[in-house]
């Protein structure tokens, strides 16, 4: 009886689903019309209406602001005249050095504004040191207002001296 019972719920299931022969119970589709403007990614069998034609053609770009006006550019003030210029060469081991940077200090405060006093350790800038050939330490370099080197004093130099080599080159007022 389990037989007849279980050969009877099969009967029941191909019933239900359908176990004839598949030409005899599905429908045959109706053939499309093969369309070869249809992109590859779209399938062949897709058909659009009105609303999904819509949404397959692109938008189009929105035309580009104008660009905003540009502000007009600011006056150029006159060139800020050149100062002459004291490079002091010095390096932090220097005993020397370390004496004559009170007084390369006083000689920037009292010209600050007249004239461009730095501090370049050889050290630290060895490029500068070797473009003006610097052989000793402290060495004092004077450069005109155009950039030119007009005297050099080496060794420790007391702030007559330096204060001398400035106005006799007319590097300070």
């Amino acid at each position: 009886m389990r037989l007849t019972a279980l050969f009877a719920a099969l009967l029941l299931v191909a019933a239900f689903v359908g176990c004839g022969s598949p030409e005899a119970e599905r429908p045959t589709p109706e053939p499309v019309a093969e369309d070869t403007t249809q992109s590859a990614d779209m399938p062949a069998d897709t058909s659009l209406n009105a609303d999904t034609a819509a949404m397959a053609e692109p938008e189009p770009e929105p035309e580009p602001e104008p660009e905003p006006e540009k502000p007009a550019k600011p006056e150029r003030k006159p060139m800020e005249e050149k100062l002459a210029t004291l490079y002091d060469f010095s390096a932090v081991w220097c005993g020397p050095c370390h004496d004559q940077e009170p007084i390369i200090a006083e000689i920037h405060e009292e010209y600050e504004g007249r004239l461009h006093v730095e501090e370049i350790d050889v050290d630290q800038k060895p490029e500068m040191a070797q473009k003006y050939g610097i052989k000793a330490i402290p060495t004092l370099v004077f450069l005109d207002r155009e950039g030119n080197e007009v005297d050099r004093l080496v060794g420790l130099s007391d702030k007559a001296k330096i204060v001398g080599k400035l106005t006799e080159h007319g590097l300070v007022d």
